[in-house]
């Protein structure tokens, strides 16, 4: 008898697993009817390109086998032709299979911040802060009251640190405010803007404003024939281009757009900060706990001649 109840038990098991997998299962590009196959592996590409499960709105991706009826999407005569995930929490890339969406005309992947950094990146700074301060005023101690000669690698350290609490009230003054969210400085669409956008021949309107898109700007984009005026937006990224006429382009389909492009930041650097008095091109933190610290700060150690007082200009009404 107790065979026979181990027995059900296990096919009971299985039959939950069986009926989980069901109702977990993902999207079917083959079964899909509603658009053409390649069409849909390109929306299913983007949703795991910039982590679609946790987007801000996703009802239906990569969940159900009719792809119109998902959030953020339109189509007409069978092809999709408006994709507007705006605000809508994109981490990752923009996948190149997005070039196969050959009737979109509208494409607005602008603004995708993830609220959560905030709170990461407070943490990160206040504690690297606290770190770097209890550890200077170490280091001022030994050498002023015990003669203590610091080595290269403290030397170093101590440099990093010096630096490092140069930019830390700016970096607390930009997390309150608001211009925070509008220049794109923590959104999360990241690489490059792949090539084959250049394919989208029906689109009129592209925007990939706000977001943290790094490197050259593809001349295909310049075959995009049906674009309304004023329609294109790349302002607030990491964007470059040195081809005249793809420059001439860009000035006449938006004006503004290299005055808001910033340096593609190091993805090892905690800030990158010009100060006013001292040029501080890079503070790499490997660790925020780990006294090995990297850096690269173009300043002259100063041998501690009284104690270091931390003023953290810029700090006002810091975040709680």
């Amino acid at each position: 008898m107790l065979k026979i109840h181990k027995s059900w038990a296990v096919i009971s098991l299985l039959g939950l697993v069986f009926l989980g997998r069901q109702a977990q299962a993902a999207t079917d590009c083959a079964l899909v009817t509603e658009i053409p196959r390649a069409e849909c592996e390109a929306l299913i590409a983007l949703y795991n390109s910039t982590d679609g499960a946790n987007w801000e709105g996703s009802v239906g991706w990569n969940v159900t086998n009719t792809p119109c009826s998902w959030s953020k999407i339109s189509c007409e005569g069978g092809h999709v032709t408006e994709l507007d995930l705006a605000s809508n929490r994109l981490i990752g890339s923009i996948p190149a299979e997005l070039g196969n969406l050959s009737h979109l005309k509208i494409l607005n992947l602008s603004s995708n911040f993830d609220p959560n950094y905030y709170v990461s990146k407070y943490l990160e700074l206040t504690n690297q802060a606290s770190y770097c301060e209890s550890r200077m005023q170490e280091l001022w101690a030994l050498v002023q009251y015990e003669g203590y000669m610091m080595n290269t690698e403290e030397q170093a350290e101590y440099k990093t640190c010096q630096a490092f609490l140069h930019i830390y009230g700016y970096e607390l003054y930009l997390l309150e405010q608001e211009e925070f969210y509008q220049k794109g400085l923590v959104n999360n669409l990241s690489g490059s803007i792949p090539p084959e956008l250049g394919n989208l021949s029906h689109l009129t309107s592209l925007r990939l404003n706000n977001n943290e898109l790094c490197g050259n700007i593809p001349l295909s984009l310049m075959t995009l024939n049906n674009l309304y005026s004023w329609s294109v937006n790349l302002d607030h990224n990491h964007l470059t281009a040195s081809d005249p006429t793809l420059i001439a382009w860009l000035d006449e389909q938006a004006p503004d757009w290299a005055s808001t492009q910033t340096p593609c930041p190091d993805s090892n650097c905690l800030a990158i900060y010009e100060n006013e008095n001292l040029h501080i091109p890079c503070v790499k933190v490997k660790d925020l706990f780990d006294v090995e610290l990297s850096f690269e700060v173009d300043m002259q150690f100063q041998p501690l001649s009284e104690p270091m007082t931390f003023q953290l200009s810029g700090a006002k009404d810091r975040p709680r």
